[in-house]
């Protein structure tokens, strides 16, 4: 959700970004994009998009036009995404490498490697109001928290929070009546979803003002 509560979807097989506004209407936000997957959108309203068949990270900046990220040899299939305000980094997830990079947005470099997962297949990324990175297994439905100093280097080793029945492939933390904002709720394909009690708050998101 951006700042004045539009909701901004990718739709992969189409090749595109839209937008939603809290009214249902649907307008075509980006196109011509290779597979996008991954979007989060910044206080300024900045989009950030990952092109899982471009090999590539965009940002679209209000009211501007798409600028790379992110690409090079590191940048394979990405997929989650999700900037870290108050480390000024961006992070997002390689699905097929199982890696967690990091990127400096304000300018397209080549991605530092956080961590990898071996034999994972890393799909939504979400973080905490500590640092901290989640991590969702979409091959192997399962959860893992990447503990991060104020560097955004890893601290240790990523642990597995959680192991579930059906396919994941995203998680979000609580937000509003009936949802603890103290929990991640995990879903992926056959629209189970699951909490997982994790004793701290998700870092903080536009809200619509």
């Amino acid at each position: 959700y951006g700042s004045t509560g539009d909701l901004f979807a990718a739709q992969p097989q189409a090749g595109k970004i839209v937008r939603i506004t809290p009214a249902g209407v649907v307008t075509d936000f980006l196109g011509s994009l290779s597979g996008p997957n991954g979007v989060y959108v910044d206080f300024d309203d900045t989009v950030y998009v990952t092109e899982f068949g471009g090999n590539r990270v965009i940002r679209v900046p209000r009211g501007g036009t798409s600028e790379l990220v992110a690409d090079g040899p590191l940048v394979q299939t990405p997929n989650g995404v999700v900037l870290d305000v108050s480390r000024n980094l961006l992070f997002f997830t390689g699905y097929a490498s199982g890696r967690i990079l990091r990127v400096d947005p304000p300018g397209a470099t080549e991605p530092a490697l956080v961590t990898q997962i071996t034999g994972a297949a890393l799909d939504g990324l979400v973080l905490d109001t500590c640092g901290n990175l989640y991590a969702v297994d979409n091959g192997n439905n399962r959860l893992y928290r990447v503990r991060m100093d104020p560097t955004g280097t890893i601290e240790g080793q990523a642990e597995m929070l959680a192991a579930f029945d059906e396919n994941v492939a995203n998680a979000q933390f609580g937000s509003g009546p009936g949802w603890s904002a103290t929990s991640l709720y995990v879903a992926g394909n056959p629209g189970v979803v699951y909490e997982v009690a994790v004793g701290v708050a998700g870092a903080q998101v536009p809200t619509e003002p």
